[in-house]
């Protein structure tokens, strides 16, 4: 057992997620592309997603390179709907803050040009 002094440094402080206008169009979208498929594969996908930002963004933000497109300061992790769908969860951190802004959850088959946040 390590002393409480110690034990203080192992716990990761969270951060919290704000999710801007277009991570939200972006959420919507995807809602729309899985119930096109079941409420049931939604609420799956949705309950994934949820897990994303409340345990891996919020705990270990800087774990995830920066995004190809765009470079630093602009974070990327790959979300992965099956074999072939695939969605980019873009964001920027602010330590000081404890706040990991979202700033687009973009589908990796769009056309890179058209990337904006």
């Amino acid at each position: 057992m390590l002393p409480r002094a110690r034990q203080s440094h192992l716990i990761a402080k969270r951060s919290r997620s704000d999710f801007w206008q277009f991570a939200q169009l972006d959420i919507d979208d995807l809602a729309r592309y899985c119930r096109n498929y079941s409420a049931a594969f939604w609420a799956e996908q949705k309950a994934r997603l949820a897990r994303v930002f409340e345990t891996w963004l919020a705990t270990t933000p800087h774990m995830w390179a920066f995004f190809f497109l765009t470079g630093a300061p602009y974070h990327a992790y790959l979300f992965e709907i099956g074999d072939r769908t695939k969605y980019w969860i873009v964001y920027t951190i602010s330590n000081e803050a404890r706040v990991v802004n979202i700033l687009r959850v973009w589908n990796a088959s769009q056309n890179p040009k058209q990337f904006r946040t």
